[in-house]
């Protein structure tokens, strides 16, 4: 039975490459969290500092999209949740020669910073509409108020 402590590393590891994985912030998380949770205490569980209740696992799971289990599994959690085509790209991985590894980091690198850049631009666009729709909602207050 493991201690209380290394629970709660395992959670706050498996709570990280889980957030990690869907490109969420920690305050991205702490607002998808049905019910709120507070940023600070996304960060605790993460470094391991505080063991989330049940409830709150559940909500972090919903919000994350992974089942409760995933977060006690015993795989390793760069595989937790991998589809039949990530458990056969690392398989291939493991077999590549070790000269051919920094080039296999710099395609993966390449490709971190792709999906980074369209993470960055989707956000930009969605602060856009935010903003666009405070502007209609502003011009209607004065339309209104001026027709008096």
């Amino acid at each position: 039975m493991p201690s209380e402590r290394s629970l709660a590393r395992l959670l706050g590891e498996r709570l990280r490459s889980f957030r990690l994985r869907q490109g969420l912030t920690q305050r991205e998380l702490a607002q998808r969290v049905a019910g709120g949770v507070d940023l600070s205490y996304v960060g605790r569980i993460e470094r391991g500092e505080q063991l989330p209740s049940l409830k709150v696992l559940q909500k972090l799971g919903r919000a994350l999209e992974v089942s409760v289990g995933e977060f006690f599994g015993r795989r390793p959690i760069d595989q937790v949740g991998a589809g039949r085509s990530q458990r056969r790209l690392w398989q291939a991985v493991r077999r590549v020669p070790p000269q051919d590894v920094p080039i296999l980091l710099a395609v993966a690198r390449l490709l971190a910073r792709r999906r980074e850049a369209t993470t960055q631009y989707r956000r930009s666009l969605q602060a856009g509409k935010a903003a666009a729709e405070q502007r209609s909602r502003y011009r209607g207050r004065t339309d209104r108020l001026s027709t008096r």
